[in-house]
This record gives structure tokens, C-alpha cells and sequence, in this order.
């Protein structure tokens, strides 16, 4: 997956991306791919290290933010091929969702026939993982003009045999969406937690 685009900056980036990503000393969004996520926010031992004065994770005191983009065709997928959001952040380590908003911007057909949605630790189909987060109406999504949507994190338990150093996907029950063409923007606020 590639378009992550990471926020919260300043962060010290690792030596081998200041080429690639001059402008992020500056505080501009710059999109990556996902294999470069982890080395770009520097993590040590699954926790993120924010730079001095940054804004970020460190032991858990704090939130980061990523916004994903996300096609129709992987919308109308993720009910078979659940979409991941956040990578597993290491051993001994939980993603806690603390909100997310999926923004949709109206192409020119609706969605249908879609389940609930909700993001989930790990990638089991038909939205059956552990969840991540509350769970929003499948009829919600059949809107046929550009609309937001709030999720927030669960509260209760979350074992660690499926929560920990395991990333969040969105993901649907009950039936794959059809017909729909808009395109998405997954903005999701976490925190990660060691656990050890």
C-alpha cells in the first residue's frame, strides 16, 4: 500500500529518508509507503520516540494521526480482504484506537448492500477480527453525496492473543459493498501502548 500520510511533525526521521522527505523538517505532510511507516516515526522496541519539542507516542502518553486514502474498489473489497490502516507497531505493543473519521467524497454512484463497518485488530474477513472500534450502520455508507463518518475506539477488554503487535484494519460484516466509485480518506487518531 502506498499514499500514508503522516502528521503530528515535527518527528526525527531515520538518515536514510532525509533524502527522499527534505520538506518534513519543515512540518509539510509527506506521503510514504507503508513498509516505511515504522522506520519513519522511530520506533524503538515497538514505542514510538518523538523528537524533542514533537508531538507523538512515547509510552503511551500521547496520540499520532495517519490519514489513509483508500479506493472504491478497496472499500468494496474489505469484506473479503479486510484494508490495513496501521501496520503492528512490534512485540509487546497495542494499538488503541482512540477515533476515526472516514471521509468519502462522492463519485457517481452510490454504495449498497454493504454490512456494518468497523476497524478491527488483524485481518480476518467479514469483519469478524477483534474490534477496534465502534461499529457504524452499512446503510450509513449508501449516502449519494460526500459524507464523514466518526468512529470511536471500543471501551472493555482487549485480549492480548489478538490485540497485541497486531495492526488495524477496516473491515465488514455480513455482505461486500457493490456498485459504489467514491473514493476515501481513513484519518484515525491512536495510541500505542507497551505492554511489556
Amino acid at each position: 500500500m502506498s499514499g500514508v500520510k503522516i502528521s503530528g511533525l515535527p518527528i526525527t526521521f531515520a538518515a536514510q529518508y532525509t533524502d527522499i522527505l527534505p520538506e518534513v523538517q519543515t512540518g509539510v505532510t509527506k506521503q510514504v509507503n507503508l513498509s516505511q511507516v515504522a522506520s519513519l516515526f522511530g520506533f524503538s522496541n515497538g514505542v514510538l520516540q518523538p523528537s524533542a519539542g514533537g508531538t507523538g507516542v512515547a509510552n503511551g502518553a500521547s496520540y499520532s494521526h495517519l490519514s489513509v486514502p483508500m479506493t472504491a474498489a478497496q472499500w468494496n473489497g474489505m469484506y473479503a480482504a479486510p484494508y490495513q490502516i496501521i501496520p503492528a507497531a512490534g512485540a509487546n505493543t497495542l494499538i488503541y484506537v482512540n477515533s476515526a473519521i472516514a471521509v468519502m467524497t462522492y463519485g457517481t454512484t452510490d454504495y449498497a448492500n454493504g454490512g456494518n463497518v468497523a476497524f478491527q485488530y488483524g485481518n480476518t474477513v467479514h469483519g469478524a477480527g477483534l474490534p477496534a472500534s465502534d461499529a457504524e450502520t452499512g446503510s450509513d455508507f449508501y449516502a449519494a453525496a460526500s459524507t464523514s463518518f466518526a468512529f470511536m475506539g471500543v471501551i472493555g477488554p482487549l485480549p492480548f492473543s489478538t490485540s497485541i503487535n497486531t495492526g488495524i484494519y477496516l473491515s465488514n460484516a455480513s455482505a461486500a459493498f457493490t456498485a459504489g466509485d467514491s473514493i476515501w480518506d481513513i484519518n484515525i487518531y491512536y495510541t500505542i501502548v507497551s505492554v511489556a
